[in-house]
This record gives C-alpha cells, sequence and structure tokens, in this order.
C-alpha cells in the first residue's frame, strides 16, 4: 500500500478528489480564518522530519497542520510542515495559491508586515489580525504596509463594532476542528505508523476529504 500511494497515478486521484471536494468556488464566503492545529507525536520518536515548537499548552514535538478556512466550512488552501515551522511564512504560502477575495481573519501571530504585503498585492483581501504585543507597543522605525494600518484602524479606532464582530466570527474556526476531531474518522491524533512528511501529509489529506464527504451527507442513527 506505501508503494502504490507513491505511485504517480494514486497522487494524482488524490489530488483530484481533493480539489473536487475541498474546492471554495462551489461555496463563496468573504470570511476566512488562518490557523494551525498542532499533531503532537511522543518526544521519544525517532521521526528526524518532525518538529519541536509552541503547541497548545506548551512546547512538544511534530507536526501542525496550517489551514486557510472559509466560514463555510470550505478550505482554499492547508499545508503540513514540523511544529518549529513559522506559522507567518505557512500562511504566506497559502495566500498566494488561494484565489478568494475578502477578509482573512487571524490571531496575533499573524500580525506581519509580510501577510499584508501578500494581501496588497492580491489587491482583493484585507487581513485582519490584532496586533501581536497589543496596542501599547509602538510600530517602531520599519515601514508599515498599508494593509497592515488599515488592520489597526479597525480594530484600535473609537468604532470598534465592525472590528470585533470580524475577530468574534474567529470562534468558526474553533468548531471546525472540533467537528474535524470529534468522530471515528476524524483527525483526532497521528498514530504509531503515520511518521515522516509523507505520510502524515497523507494521513491528513485523507482526513480531510473524509470529513468534508462527511458534511455533505445527513447522518442518521436508528433505534432498531
Amino acid at each position: 500500500m506505501c508503494r502504490r500511494l507513491r505511485s504517480e497515478t494514486v497522487v494524482c486521484l488524490l489530488l483530484a478528489i481533493e480539489h473536487e471536494v475541498l474546492n471554495p468556488s462551489a461555496l463563496v464566503t468573504m470570511l476566512w480564518f488562518l490557523e494551525g492545529k498542532p499533531l503532537v507525536i511522543s518526544g521519544c520518536s525517532k521521526d528526524r522530519q518532525s518538529g519541536y515548537g509552541r503547541a497548545a499548552r506548551g512546547m512538544a514535538r511534530g507536526y501542525k497542520l496550517h489551514v486557510f478556512l472559509g466560514k463555510t466550512g470550505v478550505i482554499a488552501a492547508w499545508r503540513v510542515a514540523p511544529m518549529n515551522k513559522d506559522e507567518c511564512v505557512m500562511g504566506r504560502r497559502m495566500l498566494v495559491s488561494a484565489e478568494i477575495n475578502g477578509y482573512v481573519l487571524g490571531d496575533g501571530n499573524y500580525d506581519s508586515n509580510k501577510l499584508h504585503a501578500v494581501c496588497d498585492q492580491k489587491g482583493n483581501l484585507q487581513l485582519i489580525t490584532p496586533r501581536r504585543y497589543g496596542p501599547s507597543y509602538g510600530f517602531g522605525h520599519r515601514r508599515q504596509t498599508p494593509g497592515r494600518m488599515r488592520s489597526v484602524q479597525r480594530l484600535e479606532n473609537p468604532s470598534l463594532e465592525f472590528g470585533d464582530w470580524l475577530l468574534r466570527q474567529r470562534v468558526d474556526i474553533e468548531r471546525y476542528f472540533g467537528n474535524l476531531t470529534n468522530w471515528g474518522g476524524g483527525l483526532t491524533h497521528l498514530l504509531p505508523w503515520v511518521r515522516t512528511h509523507r505520510r502524515v501529509h497523507c494521513w491528513v489529506q485523507a482526513k480531510l476529504i473524509l470529513n468534508a464527504l462527511k458534511r455533505t451527507v445527513q447522518i442518521m442513527t436508528y433505534d432498531e
């Protein structure tokens, strides 16, 4: 099975299925979320491709799933990287490849001029993130991108209703991760044989496809 999964025909088949199931063009939305989900493995693992970085409650070893998710549940782009890979770097790669428009919402980890510059170059995206170190800190001596200044204006001006409403919508990404993990075929954790980047990527790809298919089918139970 491992040899077949590496073959060109199977890889092309999985990419075609992923494009058909996760393609965001079917459900258009103006709200998008950038977020990462840690995929922790044992600290004693011999997987040299994994990384040691920040997880939910401290430091851990493993990989991280980076998702560019729409409010309707569709995925514009996703990546798997070692745990120590910078979220801003992965976010920039997803923003460049995604063909969407609207507002992109992220936490303070995505407060980066480089990310704002990508959105400015595309012309149809506005990244909204709170400042990483809070509004009490200045901007320093570096030149700030117009997109970052617009984000600050949205979140730190006297009229905060729209900016606060945008940030409150980020609860949907937590709900998505909850639905992704709370069923038998979901992405609960990496099994002991799911190691190295190639296997982790294939495993996560299958889980995202299965979860998207589950969302399109109404699951019912009967007492018989």
